[in-house]
């Protein structure tokens, strides 16, 4: 039953719900207890997550392993894993699937896509510098142009967890893209191909997890601890504060490190820190051919490698929004699909943490700069809270 409360909020099933538009994206946001929100955000993203599973270059090739006697081990010892460490997760997606009316093993191979060590493609850069009295966090999210009317943002507020504002891919756990939390965290995730994985949990299931924690120290000690079959990067940046860390998590593995002053850090696709052995190879199939060969991550790293960092009084986010969501290779690390590159940048994102603000440039060129607590939706979350209470 759906009733409207105030400031466009709607409530439905116990869930407070509103949407709006941000950078000429479709912004949802729900808050409510955990299995009543996902199983909502799968009823309203219906069709867009039936879309995205469709239209996945993957889908065809990774079902088809998956039916396969390896693939249906492989398949069995990744649930394993990941309910073992991450239930909450693993619901979270049965009732996205639910709410959405698709088979719930469709979104669960989607989402352990990057775990079996099938070539998956590239796709996202970040950078992070801080010079004592300016710090910046900026991620490209880099994706198929099909994606570009079917992604959105999505704010999540589940009662009793920090808020969290994810560039969200319909059907897959809103975890692997741009993430910021009412925690005062903000952090881009990076695919990282890993060539034999561990048998441990997924990847997207432990970057789930990350959402709920409150604060920097506790981000570093679970990413510390954090071990996935496959691999991802994380570049983390707290608000007020400054504080930034890099961090890879890749084949039973991780390797966290802080940031220091005058640092310029980066990733692409590849691996920086953890041994490159995980990550070696540049195999052609249907879905890197699809996203992008390794090849193309290491270009872009390469660009950035040999980067002069912002001059003192120059660390500002438009340094970020000129770098990152300007220009192509050789000149620049923004993708527009063209010239065999099969990908294009949806997202730029620059983090302004000691300012506290949030500057978003779409594919379409759209920039609006909101304040950190604009982006979370704060006092958002408090009316909802009050319109469930009163429905």
């Amino acid at each position: 039953m759906e009733q409207t409360a105030h400031n466009d909020i709607k409530v439905t099933d116990s869930v407070a719900w509103s949407e709006t538009e941000l950078v000429g994206m479709r912004w949802l946001h729900l808050t409510g207890t955990r299995g009543a929100v996902f199983h909502l955000l799968g009823r309203l993203a219906a069709t867009r997550i039936h879309d995205v599973m469709n239209e996945m270059p993957e889908r065809k090739p990774l079902s088809q392993w998956f039916k396969s006697k390896k693939g249906e081990q492989s398949f069995a010892s990744l649930l394993a894993e990941s309910m073992k460490s991450h239930p909450q997760e693993m619901l979270e997606l049965q009732e996205l699937a639910d709410g959405a009316n698709i088979d719930p093993n469709i979104l669960f191979e989607a989402n352990l896509r990057g775990d079996v060590g099938s070539a998956d493609g590239t796709g996202c850069s970040d950078v992070a510098f801080k010079d004592g009295q300016s710090a910046f966090a900026a991620h490209n999210e880099d994706g198929a142009p099909n994606l570009r009317g079917k992604m959105l943002f999505l704010t999540l507020s589940i009662l009793g967890e920090p808020t969290a504002t994810v560039q969200w891919y319909p059907g897959f756990l809103p975890c692997n893209s741009h993430i910021a939390t009412s925690a005062g965290l903000v952090w881009g995730i990076n695919h990282i191909q890993v060539d034999h994985p561990a048998a441990a949990e997924g990847r997207h299931f432990a970057a789930m997890a990350l959402e709920r924690v409150e604060g920097f120290d506790q981000a570093r000690q679970f990413l510390d601890s954090a071990r996935t079959a496959g691999g991802f990067s994380y570049n983390i940046g707290e608000m007020k504060t400054g504080r930034l860390l890099t961090a890879e998590v890749a084949q039973g593995q991780s390797l966290v490190q802080e940031i220091d002053n005058e640092q310029l850090s980066w990733h692409t696709n590849h691996l920086l820190h953890l041994p490159s052995a995980i990550d070696t190879s540049d195999t052609s199939s249907d879905a890197a051919d699809s996203l992008g060969l390794r090849s193309e991550s290491v270009e872009r790293g390469s660009y950035l490698s040999h980067l002069d960092p912002p001059i003192q009084g120059k660390n500002d986010a438009q340094w970020y929004l000129d770098l990152l969501g300007d220009k192509p290779l050789p000149c620049g690390v923004r993708r527009f699909a063209q010239n065999n590159d099969p990908l294009m940048t949806l997202v730029t994102t620059v983090c302004d943490l000691l300012n506290e603000t949030v500057t978003l440039k779409s594919y379409d060129n759209k920039v609006q700069t909101l304040s950190f607590d604009e982006y979370v939706k704060v006092s958002e979350r408090t009316a909802m809270e009050a319109a469930i209470k009163h429905s």
